[in-house]
């Protein structure tokens, strides 16, 4: 496992991970554009894949589950079962690709459902962005979040605003089983 608190120091660690321990295979949990550790696994004699397909444009092996279905039942899921009228989308501000393709799944699905769309880019660390949309959606009723954290991060905020209303949350998470 190669960790670090910044992109050098992963860099670092799976050099060192190829080059002292000679690793030759690595499964990487997650893929964007122009990520050096995965430039330099490509320069390598090593190989890798990764959870999640690739980015547009980038080809390797990968592993994934179908995202936009994701999307798609998380919005069902509120909207039928729960009663939910009015879902947002919660996403990271990161762009990657599986949130590119759940985001597609809830449009497809609120498309369907003649509702409007709306997107929410959930900052890391700014309650006050979080607070104030809340406040300028008082139609929101429920979350359909790209992940776990993000569904709690926007169900912890609406909860201290409003204490007194509810509101549905599905985080979306991918799970894998081995046999």
């Amino acid at each position: 496992m190669a960790v670090g608190e910044s992109t050098e120091q992963v860099l670092d660690n799976v050099k060192s991970m190829i080059t002292r321990a000679q690793i030759k295979r690595f499964i990487l949990l997650y893929s964007h554009e122009n990520d050096p550790v995965i430039e330099l696994l490509q320069a390598e004699p090593v190989a890798f894949v990764t959870i999640g397909k690739p980015a547009d444009g980038q080809r390797w092996l990968y592993v994934d589950n179908d995202n936009v279905e994701a999307g798609a039942d998380g919005v069902d899921y509120l909207m039928k079962r729960l009663h939910v009228d009015n879902p947002v989308f919660a996403e990271s501000t990161n762009n990657w690709p599986y949130e590119i393709d759940r985001k597609a799944g809830y449009l497809r699905e609120m498309k369907l459902a003649h509702k409007t769309p709306v997107i929410f880019p959930v900052p890391d660390d700014d309650e006050a962005v979080v607070n104030r949309f809340i406040e300028e959606n008082p139609q929101m009723d429920g979350v359909v979040a790209i992940d776990d954290f993000t569904g709690l991060k926007v169900y912890h905020r609406f909860k201290l605003l409003h204490p007194d209303r509810e509101i549905e949350v599905v985080g979306i998470t991918t799970l894998c089983r081995t046999n």
